[in-house]
């Protein structure tokens, strides 16, 4: 027969345990939500930089003269 205080004594480790793979979750949770708003931002940014990049035309258009209304 198990005595009852080594009872106790596995029993407060294992909800120690539980409670640790809880905390580890959790931090675990944090840390995935931060990287993905992280990765959000990166992409928002990217967004930005290549909606600004592709509404610049790569070769301008040569200006040409007018010579109607250029003064003599």
């Amino acid at each position: 027969m198990i005595h009852p205080d080594l009872l106790l004594d596995m029993s407060n480790l294992q909800h120690q345990d539980r409670l640790r793979e809880v905390e580890t979750w959790r931090l675990a949770q944090i840390a995935r939500q931060q990287r993905a708003r992280k990765v959000g931002q990166l992409m928002g940014r990217l967004v930005a930089v290549v909606r600004q990049w592709l509404s610049l035309p790569a070769h301008p258009k040569p200006v040409k003269p007018d010579l109607v209304n250029q003064h003599r």
